[in-house]
Parts: C-alpha cells; sequence; structure tokens
C-alpha cells in the first residue's frame, strides 16, 4: 500500500466512512466525503475534476479499490499508521456533516452529491453561494435535479462547516 492510501484509508476512518466499493452509492459517497474532507485541508493529493455525478477523481477510485483489493492485508498494514493531529480533528469536525443518523445509503449519497458539486462549483467560479437559483439551474443542466431551497440549504451547510466563507 503506498502513502497515498494508507492516508485515504486513515482519513475516512476518522471521519467514520466505510471504505466500502460494493454499490453505486457506496463508491459515490467515498467520491463525494473524499471531495469534501480534502476541501477541509486535508492533503490526501487528489485531482478533482467535474464528472457526471459532480467532482470526480479516477486515482481516488483506483487508491481506495486497491486497498479494497488488498483486503485482511492492507487492514494489518494499517493498524502501523495514525492520521496526524490536525488532518484528524479536521476530520472529526466533518463527521455530522458526512454521517447523519438514520439516514440511507442513497439520501447520503444524494446529500453528499449536492454539497461536493456545489462547493465545486463555487470553488471554481461557475456559480456564486448567494445564487442558488442561479446554481440550480447550472445543477440541473448537469442532469443534479437540486431545487434552490436544497442549494440554499447546502450553502448554509458547508458555511456552517467551514467549507466555505
Amino acid at each position: 500500500m503506498d502513502r497515498q492510501q494508507i492516508l485515504l484509508a486513515k482519513t475516512l476512518e476518522s471521519a467514520n466512512i466505510p471504505l466500502c466499493v460494493d454499490t453505486f452509492d457506496d463508491r459515490l459517497i467515498l467520491q463525494k466525503a473524499t471531495y469534501l474532507l480534502q476541501s477541509a485541508g486535508i492533503h490526501m493529493g487528489f485531482r478533482f475534476r467535474w464528472y457526471l455525478r459532480g467532482p470526480y477523481s479516477p486515482d481516488m477510485t483506483a487508491s481506495a479499490f486497491g486497498i479494497v483489493n488488498e483486503g485482511d492485508f492492507a487492514q494489518n498494514e494499517l493498524k502501523n499508521w495514525n492520521l496526524d493531529q490536525e488532518s484528524a480533528s479536521r476530520a472529526a469536525k466533518l463527521k455530522p456533516l458526512l454521517n447523519r443518523e438514520s439516514e440511507s445509503a442513497s439520501a447520503k449519497a444524494r446529500r453528499l452529491e449536492l454539497l461536493a458539486s456545489a462547493l465545486f462549483l463555487f470553488k471554481t467560479e461557475q456559480a456564486k453561494p448567494e445564487d442558488p437559483n442561479g446554481t440550480s439551474q447550472i445543477l440541473q443542466s448537469n442532469d443534479k435535479h437540486y431545487a434552490p431551497e436544497e442549494v440554499n440549504s447546502a450553502v448554509k451547510e458547508l458555511k456552517e462547516y467551514g467549507l466555505l466563507t
């Protein structure tokens, strides 16, 4: 396992996000949670670009599958590593945003897709946080059906968790 895989696994563990690639929702949750964690200042080194479901990193996907495919060997190796205190603190701060009690995987995937997609559009200056209607229209033009009210709620959460100023 390489250092980037170790950092990914330990960051997800600190944020209480299972490293699971079994279903599409699992993989979507991993992508969006990793994007949000990296946006919070945990430097995992993944490059994200816009894809069908918002920000996407092929390298992150390869890393996640690599860890999962190594199975018990990876789990044993990960026991010898700890996340640095600052990154662990940042991941812990995002736990409530990334994990909602009693939320289904599909609802979680949809919510994280909105948060990550909106943040990506704001960071790349394709949309403005103060324009939920415009942001909603951009998302809808990309086959993401989020109402302006949902975008406005996402903006509030992104600000509350320090991902957006």
